[in-house]
């Protein structure tokens, strides 16, 4: 486990505060940058690096592989740890001159030269969360390949084929969570075995469809559906729990690899393998190992290499095996069980209310409290100076 493990400061810029010369975008951080808030009135903010510094890489498998190649990139800006290895780039500001929409101006730094401080970026990565947020990582082009590559684990992606890139793009960036310490488990010590599937059943479901003239649209019904109830779950025995300090209390280790992403709870796996004398044990797609070693068990949808099994004639044994044989022996822990803000309670979350079957008048009794809250604000509204002084 690397004991340093803080976040770097990375610089945060709008995408309207480029410049755009002949699809050349250029931006220069030392000099003032100026943007339409959404009141729409001009906004002037002044040079300074810790206004630019503003987001953060976190400590992640990213970072330690990044620094690691790449350690003269590692800067300091005060007493923090800092980086232009890296920028945020995010599209929530109107570009000044109001010539190019947000969803035009994105599209344009993906595939344009990018020019910060007269260094040459291009893109790198966009997880699920950056892309909720209308954020993306950019990076210093010259290093893109050497960073990169290694995530992908051997699949090409060649220009003019169709690829699901949506996935391809969410499990590169995998490792870029924010992980707490990293666990070492070698190749022969991983099992994979098949996921559970519930029986089929009916639920209310939203499902996407497109008709022949390629028109997207919404049917709304009851349909059958299957849950895969060990969804991203897996086994970890006790032994990489009490081998690390930073685990050791704990029983759930949230696991993150290169296209890895698996829950895995504290099991006595060894103890029930020595104590029911079993020496061997079937892996769905190398069949009978070595039960001795295995200290992690996992299923199909925590390895996402496997979505991209067409790269491999469609064999998933000899995709399983080549993610294995490629991945770092090297994992990262993201979270584990631990009392939160609300002590053994937690804050609802839209999974949870999407996992109820609850009508829209439901949904709106559930969130009665909320509601009403939020009317409240809004009618409580401060008229005057002197009212704010009271």
């Amino acid at each position: 486990m690397n004991s340093n493990n803080t976040g770097y400061r990375i610089m945060n810029l709008e995408g309207s505060w480029l410049t755009n010369e002949n699809d050349v975008f250029t931006f220069n951080t030392k000099a003032d940058r100026k943007y339409i808030n959404n009141k729409g009135v001009e906004i002037t903010v002044k040079a300074d690096d810790n206004k630019i510094f503003t987001a953060t890489m976190p400590y992640s498998l990213e970072t330690i592989r990044a620094f690691e190649l790449l350690k003269d990139e590692e800067i300091y800006i005060g007493k923090d740890k800092a980086t232009k290895l890296f920028i945020n780039c995010k599209f929530t500001k109107k570009d000044i001159d109001n010539k190019i929409e947000k969803k035009q101006l994105r599209k344009l730094l993906y595939t344009k030269k990018v020019i910060i401080d007269d260094i040459e970026y291009c893109f790198f990565k966009r997880g699920a969360s950056k892309a909720r947020t209308a954020n993306v990582i950019f990076v210093k082009k010259e290093y893109k390949d050497i960073l990169l590559n290694p995530c992908l684990l051997g699949l090409k992606f060649e220009e003019g084929k169709e690829y699901d890139v949506t996935s391809k793009e969410a499990y590169t960036s995998l490792i870029m969570s924010g992980i707490i310490g990293t666990i070492e488990i070698q190749k022969d010590e991983v099992l994979i075995i098949n996921d559970i599937i519930s029986p089929s059943f009916k639920a209310k479901q939203t499902v996407t469809k497109q008709d022949e003239e390629d028109i997207i649209y919404q049917e709304v019904g009851e349909f059958n559906i299957k849950n895969n109830t060990t969804d991203g779950q897996a086994m970890l025995d006790e032994s990489i729990f009490d081998n690390n300090e930073f685990i050791k209390e704990n029983v759930t280790a949230l696991l993150r690899n290169d296209f890895t992403k698996a829950d895995c709870i504290k099991t006595k796996l060894q103890t029930y393998y020595t104590e029911n004398n079993i020496t061997q044990v079937w892996d769905m797609y190398r069949g009978w190992i070595d039960a001795s070693k295995i200290k992690l068990v996992i299923t199909p949808s925590s390895c996402k290499y496997l979505k991209f099994k067409d790269q491999y004639d469609n064999n998933e044994s000899d995709c399983f095996k080549d993610w294995l044989d490629k991945i770092p022996t090297t994992f990262g822990v993201v979270k584990t069980d631990h009392i939160g803000n609300y002590g053994y309670s937690n804050r609802l979350s839209y999974q949870m209310i999407n996992s109820m079957n609850l009508s829209m008048n439901e949904v709106r009794e559930l969130m009665k409290d909320e509601l009403d809250y939020i009317k409240l604000l809004k009618d409580n509204v401060l008229e005057t100076s002197d009212d704010i002084k009271k």
